[in-house]
């Protein structure tokens, strides 16, 4: 009796080791299993930013072809770039039919600097509205403020009515004085 009670102690012991050596294990693998997906987590976050900053990439490519094709549109506040734009805007009443005559034309240092101006044209009303849509669809950063016209009757010179207008714009488009 004595043999089978000692039998009984040492199968508990060994029945408790065994039992505390899997709990032991179960835990370990458990905190392991925790890891691995913690560790799928982040890879696919770090997938995801590698997919957004390739996509950034691409459009920064992309936005530099476009910032070459566009900086042509983009002035510095220099009496060169002034003269450049005011041609630019007579050119367009003349691809119209419209006459454009630079009334004023100021450069605004303070904030947001801008080039401000004042146009009159003379045409019918098509070339004068076919002037106005261009400059308002011309690739800078422009805002029409104000665009007045008047219809004019036919004349000893012109033998059709004629419209007269004041074109008043201001184009934010201004390169930073370098």
């Amino acid at each position: 009796m004595k043999r089978l009670i000692q039998l009984s102690i040492i199968l508990a012991v060994l029945n408790i080791a065994v039992a505390a050596g899997l709990w032991y294990g179960f835990t370990v693998m458990k905190e392991k299993k925790d890891l691995e997906t913690k560790l799928h987590a982040d890879i696919a976050e770090e997938q995801q930013k590698w997919k957004k900053l390739a996509v950034l990439r691409r459009a920064i490519v992309l936005a530099e072809k476009d910032r070459d094709a566009y900086a042509k549109y983009f002035y510095d506040p220099s009496e060169e770039s002034q003269i450049k734009f005011i041609t630019e805007i007579e050119r367009l009443g003349t691809t119209t039919g419209a006459i454009v005559k630079t009334e004023t034309f100021d450069y605004a240092r303070n904030e947001p600097r801008s080039f401000r101006g004042s146009f009159s044209l003379t045409g019918s009303w098509e070339e004068l509205y076919h002037t106005l849509r261009l400059i308002e669809e011309y690739p800078g950063k422009m805002v029409v403020n104000r665009f007045d016209a008047i219809e004019n009757a036919p004349s000893v010179e012109r033998k059709y009515s004629y419209w007269t207008g004041t074109l008043s714009i201001e184009l934010m488009s201004i390169k930073a004085a370098e």
